[in-house]
């Protein structure tokens, strides 16, 4: 009971205050902040054309490794992340920033964020969308694969979980990239939350994580594609999730929020068909067969692909 009306205060507040392609950062975006960089993030001149897209897909090596309320979680683990059991999943892709209102306006020809720039006084084209339920995030995702033939999806919950704790290359963090939220996160502490300034912040602004990866705690929750359901202690390979269920989880924490709420192993779950200015989405690929057996691909070998509806977009591995 405690749990529940923690979590729903946590999301009353962050409306009550309020009122309640992709990455478009360029190939040099290790050495340009993104911060720095236009509405676009690209100019022209560096992409071609002013319709161009990227997305920047990670190749995340596949691996076994500890699901749910490990021992740096301390106490602040619920009774749904437990018990911590063994996951292993192949290799996947996963966005290196969650979906940008950018990128959601050009694939849907429409913004539904709350904390729009209208609505904030500055350019938020590159913070992340919000306000989207399961069910917008799959519609968004169905028309992005028509317009690039390409099969993005949602992550699923131990994919994203696996990905926050950096992978292959976790250091055992208690957040996505370290065991000071402050470094990697925008939350209720750095944000004004619960007061009338917060909001969410342009995407990439803070620490990644082990991967590269940013935002993965904090910022807006992300939706993942599974039912929600309770844990096992069974070991489970490429978990997909319950075959059915009432609410559909979401990870990562978010601007409104605590901090024990952006922990890697903290579980969420809603109705897919909840609109909060807290939620957003990060995208997930398959990788081809040879991209498994091979190196990560470098940013200057993406392929630029050409949609039906004129706006191509170039997949940035790295």
């Amino acid at each position: 009971m405690f749990r529940t009306i923690s979590i729903t205060l946590a999301v009353i507040s962050a409306l009550i205050f309020t009122g309640c392609g992709d990455y478009t950062v360029n190939a040099n975006e290790h050495k340009t902040p993104i911060h720095n960089q236009g509405a676009m993030g690209l100019n022209e001149s560096e992409t071609g054309s002013g319709d161009t897209i990227y997305i920047f897909m990670p190749l995340i090596e596949g691996g076994t490794f500890t699901m749910g309320c490990t021992e740096e979680q301390e106490d602040d683990c619920w009774d749904n992340e437990n018990p911590a059991h063994q996951v292993t999943l192949s290799s996947f892709r996963i966005g290196k920033y969650p979906v940008t209102q950018e990128l959601w306006r050009r694939v849907m020809s429409g913004n539904p964020s709350w904390f729009n720039s209208p609505r904030l006084g500055r350019n938020a084209e590159q913070n992340p969308v919000d306000n989207v339920s399961w069910y917008d995030a799959q519609l968004f995702i169905s028309r992005l694969n028509d317009t690039t033939e390409m099969k993005f999806r949602l992550p699923t919950e131990a994919e994203w979980e696996f990905a926050a704790r950096g992978g292959l290359m976790s250091r055992g963090y208690k957040y996505a990239g370290s065991d000071n939220i402050n470094e990697i996160a925008w939350y209720l502490g750095n944000t004004g939350g619960k007061l009338s300034n917060g909001a969410t912040r342009q995407v990439g602004t803070r620490a990644p994580n082990e991967l590269n990866l940013y935002d993965m705690s904090g910022n807006v929750f992300e939706w993942v594609n599974d039912w929600y359901g309770t844990y096992t202690e069974k070991s489970k390979i490429d978990p997909q999730g319950p075959l059915e269920g009432i609410n559909r989880v979401f990870r990562g924490g978010s601007w409104s929020v605590d901090a024990k709420f952006c922990r890697v192993s903290e579980r969420f779950n809603g109705s897919p068909d909840t609109r909060l200015n807290i939620i957003g989405l990060r995208l997930a690929l398959d990788p081809v067969e040879e991209e498994v057996e091979e190196a990560p691909f470098k940013e200057n070998s993406a392929s630029r692909l050409r949609a039906p509806n004129s706006l191509p977009v170039r997949i940035l591995p790295q």
